[in-house]
């Protein structure tokens, strides 16, 4: 029998198990073909070896027959950090801040531990990330909520079908919902925030994030007519049920309502800023979750959580560095330094320092990091070569990225090497998925 023809059967095979075996990896071959087992080693040219209970030895998998594994989900959540970096390639990395000098910066991580980071590599610095005041973190279940079909469990949400849970809080007028969405079948779900849930009122205004086969679209509902409906950001490209690693999306819906403005994050990236047309925005605390769909189809809410939100420090992150010849230092009130970061220190008590030093001042000056918004690196000289593109990125769970060139696993751990970070071990449970760089989901994949 022709190897490709085994290779279809146990394809098939594997398929049929995995929908019995929530807990493995997937692996998403060249094509429409997903094969269900454990992932057990990555290699430098691309092959992969992977362990399931249908072959009685390891499989190893050709280079370039593998375009993503998605690891299995698993109950730990992740730590966001507190700081945000961006490397020269493009890397994201959420840590906490512990020193720098000259020539490296040392950061702690919920994925990684310790790591050293060359200064060199380093383009952006974006502070006070998850400094917000938590509202709401969904440990307390369905208590206080009004409920009709859905169920909660270790503080997950889930409906199987149609279903719709409704609850009113004290929002501010800056606020961010960040919650996880996963599903199994064929998904159609509705969240809508900022209404005054018992208005008897025809023209009941609020917002909907909404999410089925069409794609993801962020909505004004109501506040001029009876059914008016204004799309404020919609998402069609790549962003189909059957376009997500697992079937699952992280989602942060950001409000500034002293300026009628909303940000809307999917995985970990801003895909939209737009303002509301409609004069007078949503004043309520009003936030459900509904489902529409089949007795087949299960959509979970997990990672629930309703901060306060600085809108004016993010709204400073996303300006343009300016000068690239050196530093540049934004403070979390706007004020705005050209110069160089002489150094970060984290004392006994805690209160990270940065050192910054500016040629309009005499000295430097000593800042709070909470006091910072957004450091800009000044941009290398490329007197090196740069390295060859690394052939996979690595997404951490609830947002990050990392570019490899190989990886291998031991246990709960992934050994990986970066090519300007050298060798990285991370936790198994902090990774979400591990694909070939470039890699764009086929849309015509089947959910099964």
């Amino acid at each position: 029998m022709p190897s490709s023809d085994r290779l279809a059967r146990l394809a098939g095979g594997m398929v049929l198990l995995a929908m019995a075996n929530a807990t493995a990896d997937e692996i998403v071959l060249d094509g429409s073909s997903k094969l269900s087992g454990k992932v057990t080693a990555i290699t430098e040219g691309g092959g992969v070896q992977i362990e399931s209970p249908v072959a009685s030895e390891p499989l190893s998998l050709k280079p370039g027959a593998v375009k993503r594994v998605v690891f299995a989900e698993t109950n730990e959540t992740p730590a966001p950090g507190g700081t945000r970096l961006t490397l020269q390639n493009g890397d994201h990395l959420p840590c906490e801040l512990k020193s720098m000098d000259d020539s490296t910066l040392m950061v702690a991580t919920s994925f990684a531990g310790d790591l050293k980071i060359p200064r060199a590599i380093l383009s952006t610095m974006d502070l006070g990330i998850h400094e917000e005041k938590v509202l709401y973190d969904g440990v307390t279940g369905l208590e206080g909520w009004t409920n009709d079909k859905w169920k909660s469990q270790d503080n997950r949400f889930t409906c199987n079908g149609s279903g719709r849970m409704s609850r009113s809080f004290d929002l501010p007028d800056q606020f961010a919902i960040r919650f996880t969405l996963s599903w199994r079948g064929n998904p159609n779900f509705q969240a809508t925030f900022a209404d005054l849930p018992d208005s008897d009122s025809p023209t009941v205004s609020r917002y909907a994030f909404q999410f089925n086969n069409g794609g993801i679209e962020l909505r004004r509902l109501g506040g001029q007519r009876p059914g008016a409906s204004t799309t404020l950001i919609q998402l069609n490209n790549n962003r189909q049920p059957d376009s997500f690693p697992n079937s699952r999306m992280d989602v942060e819906i950001r409000v500034n309502r002293g300026r009628s403005e909303l940000w809307l994050l999917v995985d970990g990236v801003l895909e939209g800023h737009r303002a509301d047309p409609v004069k007078d925005p949503p004043a309520g605390g009003g936030l459900s979750f509904s489902t529409n769909a089949g007795g087949d189809t299960e959509q979970t809410v997990s990672n629930l959580r309703i901060t306060s939100w600085d809108a004016d420090s993010d709204r400073y992150r996303t300006e343009d560095r300016g000068d690239t010849t050196s530093d540049s230092l934004i403070f979390a009130d706007g004020d705005r330094y050209s110069g160089k970061l002489e150094s970060i220190r984290t004392p006994a008590d805690g209160k990270t320092v940065l050192s910054f030093k500016s040629p309009v001042l005499e000295q430097p000056m000593t800042i709070p990091a909470r006091n910072v918004s957004t450091v800009f690196f000044k941009a290398p000289k490329n007197t090196e070569p740069a390295p060859p593109p690394s052939p996979f990125l690595l997404r951490l769970q609830g947002g990050g990225s990392l570019q490899v060139d190989s990886c291998s696993f031991s246990g709960n751990r992934i050994e990986a090497r970066h090519a300007r970070l050298g060798a990285l071990s991370l936790k198994r449970s902090s990774v979400a998925s591990i694909e070939q760089a470039g890699f764009t989901p086929d849309p015509k994949e089947s959910q099964e």
